[in-house]
């Protein structure tokens, strides 16, 4: 692993801060006897710490198991907080075995008993389509109701569905005066959407220096999207002369915890024109979006850990960070995996998960990934 980096990739981080349960096994007082310590748990902790991937990715998934019967009790108790959380769980397989239908009845459920992220689970579905019939109506009404209940980003979501097209009847102006309320209530993510609309001309006429104001008075709140918005425009216009205060920004709001500004700052290293030519502060900036969140990220260091690039080379660890980025939606990750898994590369030959991985990467785009499945077809001469 990368020396004095901690071991932690972002499937523990996102379940410590989603389901707080952290660390690996309870506080326990002194009379709790070493015996009602799970055996497989400490390992998988000791794993962790000693900086070992596969170990924290391991007890990522024990956490979410754990997370994911409390929230079910819960839920059954008219936790309706719980119920959201549950469906959450169900909706990225994360503790569970992936189930649309599941996810969609639970959010119903919190949405019905006042929780606002909830209203906009079931939201988010009907905008985006992909588990149940899609929606904008619906899923403009779900976002209108989160937004009452307090749900900031549902609010922001809103105003950019009058901003879209579709079957929703969009109304760009509308769009762009509900975000100008929330902004002028103090919701950063509002002035996000509002700078971003002045800056591409969405809804309201095309204005840099009315984005960049809006955008960097939400950057002085510590929204770190704002930051890295401003940054983009930085590196985009006058043909990058403003890329040093671009690549400011960018570790800013990497430090602030935005992947996407960690991943910006890694490719800075990767080209050696901005920054100079720095391979081990790549890795390190894409193994920081990793634990952040970024699939694409894993998939990246999975890369430079396959080549040796700034990084011990590693098979193995290639492999743990592959399925990091596939586990997290990127069918690079899928596919990579499914080749070390062909090929056998430090880790046991799986022709059967390689050939799933294979048509999971297929799916998502990757040709190599479908001529390797292909291949596998293909009667052996």
């Amino acid at each position: 692993m990368l020396a004095g980096r901690p071991a932690v990739l972002f499937g523990f981080a996102l379940l410590c801060a989603l389901f707080l349960s952290c660390g690996g096994k309870k506080q326990q007082g002194p009379d709790v006897e070493e015996k009602d310590v799970d055996p497989e748990l400490t390992g998988a902790v000791t794993s962790c710490e000693e900086g070992e991937a596969a170990g924290c990715y391991r007890l990522a998934n024990m956490e979410a198991n754990e997370a994911a019967l409390r929230h079910q009790q819960n839920c059954e108790d008219q936790d309706f907080a719980s119920c959201a959380q549950l469906a959450t769980m169900y909706e990225y397989g994360i503790g569970v075995p992936t189930s649309p239908g599941n996810a969609f009845k639970l959010y119903k459920m919190g949405c019905a008993g006042g929780v606002g992220m909830a209203c906009r689970g079931l939201a988010e579905l009907y905008h985006s389509g992909e588990h149940v019939d899609r929606n904008l109506g619906l899923a403009s009404a779900f976002y209108g109701k989160a937004c009452a209940m307090g749900d900031k980003l549902s609010c922001t979501d809103m105003a950019w569905l009058h901003l879209g097209k579709g079957d929703f009847e969009a109304d760009p102006k509308k769009g762009v005066e509900l975000l100008q309320r929330f902004c002028d209530e103090g919701n950063s993510a509002a002035c996000v959407g509002l700078g971003d609309a002045y800056d591409r001309g969405d809804g309201v006429k095309a204005d840099k220096v009315k984005a960049v104001e809006i955008l960097t008075a939400a950057c002085e709140k510590k929204n770190t999207v704002a930051c890295y918005k401003i940054a983009l425009i930085n590196a985009t216009e006058g043909k990058g002369q403003n890329m040093e205060k671009a690549t400011e920004l960018f570790v800013a709001a990497c430090e602030a915890g935005y992947p996407a500004g960690c991943v910006s700052v890694a490719d800075l290293y990767l080209a050696g024109d901005v920054l100079e030519l720095d391979l081990s502060e790549a890795a390190a900036y894409f193994y920081k979006a990793c634990d952040l969140g970024s699939a694409e990220a894993c998939t990246e260091l999975g890369l430079m850990y396959i080549d040796g690039d700034g990084v011990e080379k590693s098979y193995k660890e290639a492999g743990t960070l592959y399925q990091l980025g596939c586990d997290g939606g990127d069918p690079r990750g899928c596919g990579n995996l499914g080749l070390l898994k062909q090929l056998g590369a430090e880790m046991d030959k799986d022709l059967v998960a390689a050939e799933r991985l294979f048509k999971e990467a297929c799916a998502g785009g990757i040709e190599e990934a479908c001529a390797a499945l292909e291949g596998m077809k293909a009667p052996s001469k």
